[in-house]
């Protein structure tokens, strides 16, 4: 009975009493939107701003594609029997770089290579007056740039690659563009300078990790032919692996001699002079109206299970 009274209750609340509850608790209704945006507003800028450096590259030209793609159909049996890669796939080499990008091994060895581990975790803010970082002191010493020590174990509070890696992943950021096969490679911290030094060097350094390892594929390759070559007697296959080494020091020659080896820049890298993040303004509005709809719901909900004081 008290069930079938209280959905007649429910049934019979319009809108117009909704309006007329909420007119009365007016007070509260604004008091939860000022806190809940005040609340917001705090924690935004409490946040540090961080600022996004991006360069846009395209998939470097190849100057041998076109001779590699004319021998790799005559020579396809023989490339598969010798297990040489013939690199006739520019858009593999294009996958394979910007996955390598992320890869734990490379950034790892980017970490290690610019010394950028502690502006990585243990920086607290920058100065934008003086262009100055501010480091927390109890993990890391800026003056003599080393790493505190755990005063129970004695071991140094430099975190390892399986922390630090997911760290500098989040600080990076790849785009595609589906149109115009255009890629977005970005970088945020906190220091504007930083992100611009982090993503130009991401570039170069990538372009430098593919280049080396074709470099080290074509010697080897190269290695194994010229045996082939010494114990072969058939002038057929001879003439072959004289071909293959002739693609193959082309293509350690192009490697050596192209600084944009995979990833070619269209659009350089510049120090931002604006905040990427947070959007302040737009987290007090989510705040704000946060706070009204929490009101209201408290307020509606009151009155449904209180219908008396409608």
């Amino acid at each position: 009975m008290n069930m079938n009274h209280s959905q007649d209750q429910y049934s019979g609340f319009s809108l117009l009493e909704i309006l007329v509850v909420l007119r009365t608790n007016w007070i509260f209704l604004t008091v939860s939107v000022f806190v809940f945006a005040l609340g917001f507003g705090i924690y935004a800028f409490s946040q540090p701003n961080i600022y996004k450096s991006e360069v846009i590259v395209a998939p470097a030209e190849s100057g041998d594609s076109n001779s590699l793609s004319s021998m790799a159909s005559p020579l396809s049996s023989v490339v598969s029997l010798t297990g040489l890669n013939l690199g006739t796939s520019k858009v593999d080499e294009l996958t394979i770089a910007i996955e390598t990008l992320t890869s734990r091994k490379f950034l790892t060895q980017f970490v290690e290579k610019h010394d950028i581990l502690p502006e990585l975790v243990a920086v607290e803010s920058w100065n934008p007056q003086t262009g100055l970082l501010e480091y927390n002191h109890d993990i890391f010493d800026p003056d003599t740039r080393e790493w505190a020590v755990n005063k129970v174990t004695g071991q140094s509070l430099a975190p390892s690659s399986w922390n630090y890696i997911p760290k500098l992943r989040e600080r990076i950021e790849i785009t595609k563009n589906p149109e115009t096969g255009l890629i977005d490679i970005a970088v945020t911290h906190i220091s504007p300078m930083i992100a611009h030094q982090w993503v130009t060097a991401l570039i170069n350094d990538i372009n430098d990790y593919m280049r080396v390892r074709d470099i080290q594929e074509a010697n080897r390759s190269i290695e194994y032919l010229q045996n082939e070559i010494a114990e072969s007697s058939l002038t057929e296959m001879r003439s072959v692996f004289y071909n293959l080494i002739e693609q193959q020091t082309r293509k350690r020659m192009f490697a050596n001699v192209r600084p944009d080896y995979v990833l070619k820049v269209i659009d350089p890298a510049v120090t931002p002079e604006s905040k990427d993040s947070p959007k302040r303004g737009l987290i007090i509005i989510f705040g704000a109206f946060l706070g009204g709809f929490v009101s209201v719901f408290l307020i509606v909900f009151k009155q449904i299970l209180m219908p008396s004081t409608k």
